[in-house]
């Protein structure tokens, strides 16, 4: 027997501003939606770190996790929070990832670069 995937939620509210937040409050709020819907607090966690997963890296998981994710994420999206379908969007390969292989070299290069002055900071002080 197949899993059948929520339908996108039909919304009775002005468009809300999606607006993309932190990795961390992502999994947050879906954590908290889990638990709000009565789902056990280690299953809210893996849903939660799923979603993270899903939404700064671009994961793929199950469909079965998928659907169960995507049944958190539906009561929030239908009420208007841009979060929720922020996530529903990223879950269903509708965005792209957060983070990419040239966002994570402008990283790296920026951390290098700012590493290499406080170290020229710390030799002038000396």
């Amino acid at each position: 027997a197949g899993v059948v995937r929520c339908a996108p939620p039909l919304l009775d509210v002005t468009r809300p501003s999606v607006r993309y937040i932190s990795e961390a409050e992502m999994e947050e709020k879906v954590r908290a939606a889990a638990l709000e819907q009565g789902v056990t607090p280690s299953v809210a966690q893996m849903y939660a770190s799923c979603s993270r997963n899903i939404y700064g890296l671009g994961c793929v998981y199950s469909t079965e996790t998928l659907g169960a994710i995507e049944r958190i994420l539906v009561p929030p999206a239908k009420a208007g929070e841009g979060w929720a379908l922020l996530m529903l969007q990223c879950a269903r390969g509708m965005l792209p990832r957060l983070r990419s292989e040239p966002t994570a070299l402008a990283r790296m290069r920026a951390a290098r670069g700012a590493a290499a002055r406080r170290k020229q900071q710390q030799r002038s002080s000396q």
